[in-house]
């Protein structure tokens, strides 16, 4: 069963205070969720959790936009429960949602599903190397499972495999195959189990895409 816990990210490249439009959907999944814990994992936070995982120092050499992707996954690994970006908010079905779905290990949410043109470009990134994307893409801005659920630490080792094969990229495309959600993406096609479940899009929640990690500090 998954913990009832909400786990947001902030300020692992943002140096001012929490934007309003961020502040108010967190409030608007403490309204759906009141029953659920909530914790917004600041940078000095990240680290220290990153200090009970010192094989994974190497998450420190990456830039912020690729250190949220690798200690989100981390941070639910730890702890278990739900995380969300703070450019979500939650559906209108929430509440009932988490009832259908908390007992499973893993929930994870469908972010997009390409026809055959738009997927069959994503074998010309070099990151690729010829393999395209699986059609039905799956987010890393929400997700949900266990504490110590193999899948997140399968993703984690993905990440590292791939950061390590391609150290560096300028391109947005970058950060979504060596941390993003490609990772999930791949790592969830190859290990479907009876244990896990497939949202469909705005089913859990709506994401606003603002895409801030785009800008020059993240």
């Amino acid at each position: 069963m998954i913990t009832p816990k909400l786990h947001f990210l902030f300020g692992l490249w943002d140096t001012g205070p929490m934007p309003t439009q961020y502040a108010g959907n967190l409030e608007t999944w403490n309204r759906a969720l009141s029953k659920h814990s909530v914790h917004v994992w600041k940078r000095c936070e990240c680290y220290e959790l990153l200090q009970k995982y010192q094989e994974l120092s190497w998450i420190l050499k990456l830039r912020p936009v690729q250190q949220a992707d690798v200690v989100r996954l981390l941070i639910v690994y730890d702890e278990g429960g739900c995380y969300n970006d703070l450019d979500t908010h939650p559906s209108a079905g929430t509440a009932s949602t988490w009832e259908s779905i908390s007992d499973k290990d893993l929930v994870v949410i469908t972010e997009n599903i390409q026809d055959n043109q738009a997927n069959q470009k994503t074998r010309h990134y070099r990151y690729r190397e010829g393999v395209a994307e699986d059609p039905v893409r799956i987010g890393n801005f929400s997700f949900a499972a266990t504490a110590r659920n193999p899948f997140l630490w399968k993703c984690i080792q993905l990440s590292e495999l791939r950061c390590r094969k391609f150290p560096s990229g300028s391109d947005d495309y970058y950060p979504i195959f060596t941390t993003g959600p490609d990772i999930i993406t791949t790592t969830y096609h190859e290990a479907i189990t009876e244990s896990s479940i497939l949202l469909p899009m705005d089913v859990w929640c709506k994401h606003t895409e603002t895409g801030t990690w785009r800008n020059g500090t993240a």
